[in-house]
């Protein structure tokens, strides 16, 4: 996201295109002191920031506390060519806008442990109550008496067996959703709809960049509305690795029998 400054960060910004022209309102946040000023010399017919061709519409601020304030801006950027839609012909939307929330993923404990940990947790899981009660398992059989010989879990594997002693067999994991809503004046074709769906794809958009994610698409529903325009509404869920052989555009097929 843009930055004005190192203390003042930008929240959201929204595009709306139009045959012409595009529309862009921005929302920061930032000490009052700093932003009051940047507020006063963004007023209504004013080049946004000094740049010619951005001229602001609407300037509006907020305190948000004692010594902080939210300023929203929206300016008007005469496009280069119009007729085209928002992205132009390869990417004719008329408007385009973006959300980010937070998707919930469970992972067993399992997942701290490398293999040959993992087995010993399999082998005290397995041991009779008495002995998991004192993070044991069954390490051998006694020669000639077929005995049964115990080991002590210790390190990781005893850290993890402790938890799902108590009840704790998973942990909860968070990653960002990022959900694009663009609208067409035509329907668009099933290539362009659903391309890399399923896939890993590249950053949805330049103001995620730096959230260092790996992006997986993962939804894309199309929508005649009532004035006869389509609406795309895309999903994206960031994780720091997808699978290539799984989620790649060259992944392993599923195996489809005769």
């Amino acid at each position: 996201m843009a930055e004005i400054s190192a203390t003042v960060k930008q929240l959201h910004e929204r595009v709306d295109y139009y045959d012409t022209y595009k529309m862009t309102t921005a929302t920061f946040i930032g000490p009052e002191s700093q932003l009051s000023g940047v507020a006063s010399s963004n007023k209504k017919g004013s080049k946004y920031q000094g740049i010619a061709d951005h001229i602001v519409q609407s300037s509006t601020t907020d305190k948000i506390e004692a010594d902080r304030l939210k300023w929203t801006v929206t300016y008007k950027t005469v496009l280069s060519t119009g007729g085209g839609g928002g992205g132009g012909a390869s990417d004719p939307y008329i408007s385009r806008t973006w959300s980010m929330s937070m998707t919930q993923y469970e992972y067993p404990l399992y997942k701290y442990l490398n293999a040959e940990e993992a087995k010993l947790l399999k082998k005290w899981e397995t041991t009779d109550d008495e002995h998991r009660g004192e993070f044991k398992y069954v390490s051998a059989f006694e020669e000639g008496t077929g005995n049964k010989l115990y080991g002590s879990l210790s390190g990781m594997p005893l850290s993890v067996a402790t938890k799902m002693w108590n009840g704790v067999e998973s942990v909860l994991r968070f990653y960002p959703q990022a959900t694009r809503t663009s609208i067409y004046e035509d329907k668009q074709t099933f290539a362009y709809i659903y391309g890399n769906l399923n896939h890993i794809d590249d950053t949805p958009d330049d103001e995620f960049s730096e959230l260092s994610c790996q992006w997986l698409k993962s939804g894309a529903d199309w929508t005649e509305n009532n004035d006869t325009t389509w609406t795309l509404t895309e999903s994206w869920i960031g994780a720091p690795h997808w699978d290539s052989n799984l989620y790649g555009l060259g992944a392993w097929n599923f195996y489809e029998p005769a």
